[in-house]
């Protein structure tokens, strides 16, 4: 019985990170094997034996990704699991068209009239459905009626975790990082970041990361001409260089909006936490299950003035800074411990 992992982890998106810390945490002592999805075609299909067992990622953006699920429930495999990244989607939409119009219409489908249940029917077909947040359970199992459906811890591997928190007497530095869109808010926190500046001009503020589309580089590109004093514009950074990068910085700013389609696991937030970093952002889609406000991290109150006073207020405390960010480094050994004894289960599948 041979056993397949299947993602693309060629991409820069969160979900191709994430998948190389699963495979390298769980998947790969209990001997699966890495497969990119465009290797699962039906010539492919035709040589296996239908005991192999699958796990395959899933999320927006992951059509191969959802070709490969769709092949191998229609050729009769059985044992497949999948992590759902953009509950409560497959994907999102189900059917791709290049045109925006006809995108546009596919996404109504998807929300409106559910896919004419294709997702769920897709999923029910899975032996075991897992996501990362409580919400995301909640979702996929109210719009879809799964009974299948499992919360998994977000792996986290240990030697990705910072050992030392914050101390006194360091760089207050800002980063945004992931990816640049409107949605994403990072026009709110520039602003932010300007009103700060304008009482105290040491503060500088990093921005990591890429537009999603030309919509989003147009925004971009608004934001760079209306933000630029103390302001540095990395675009995207390589997984290897990112350290650098945050050890710069003590507070990373993600004022993210709510999604409308879908409740994605904020991987940013997950990576800044990590890191020991103070996490600036709302209680949108998930947040509220990583990030609880004045312990791990901050809630920003949505006015600029007023979360300038915040930030000057709390960057004067040096020990409320480090006690923060011990408590970043805890939620992640806690999701460490949480994982352990989910792994326990999760072999036994």
């Amino acid at each position: 019985m041979r056993k397949y992992h299947i993602c693309d982890t060629s991409s820069i998106s969160g979900i191709s990170r994430y998948a190389e810390d699963f495979y390298r945490v769980l998947l790969k002592p209990l001997g699966f094997e890495q497969l990119s999805p465009e290797l699962v075609n039906t010539d492919w299909i035709a040589t296996i034996s239908k005991d192999c067992v699958f796990h395959i990622e899933l999320g927006v953006g992951q059509f191969a990704e959802r070709n490969a699920l769709v092949s191998l429930i229609v050729a009769g495999f059985e044992n497949i699991d999948v992590t759902i990244h953009d509950p409560p989607w497959i994907t999102f939409p189900f059917y791709r068209f290049l045109n925006p119009l006809f995108n546009q219409i596919s996404k109504a489908f998807d929300w409106y009239l559910n896919a004419a249940g294709i997702t769920g029917k897709i999923l029910k077909g899975c032996r075991a459905v897992y996501v990362l947040t409580r919400r995301g359970r909640d979702l996929l199992e109210s719009r879809h009626g799964l009974k299948n459906v499992s919360c998994i811890p977000f792996v986290i591997p240990s030697d990705k975790i910072w050992a030392n928190p914050l101390v006194g007497g360091g760089s207050n530095d800002i980063l945004y990082f992931g990816f640049i869109g409107p949605n994403k808010g990072l026009d709110y926190a520039l602003a932010v970041h300007s009103e700060i500046r304008r009482r105290n001009r040491d503060i500088k503020m990093y921005v990591v990361g890429q537009p999603t589309n030309s919509k989003a580089q147009y925004y971009l590109n608004k934001l760079k001409n209306t933000y630029s004093d103390d302001v540095y514009y990395l675009g995207f950074v390589d997984e290897a260089n990112l350290d650098s990068i945050f050890s710069r910085v003590a507070h990373v700013f993600l004022p993210m909006k709510e999604y409308k389609y879908f409740c994605p696991c904020s991987a940013s937030i997950i990576a800044s936490l990590r890191r020991g970093r103070i996490v600036w952002t709302n209680p949108v889609n998930a947040v509220d299950e990583m990030i609880q406000n004045g312990s791990n991290g901050r809630y920003f109150t949505g006015v600029i003035s007023d979360d300038a006073d915040i930030f000057i207020s709390l960057i004067s405390k040096k020990e409320e800074l480090r006690r923060m960010s011990i408590a970043a480094l805890t939620t992640c050994h806690n999701l460490q411990g949480e994982l352990r004894q989910w792994s326990g289960e999760f072999k036994n599948v």
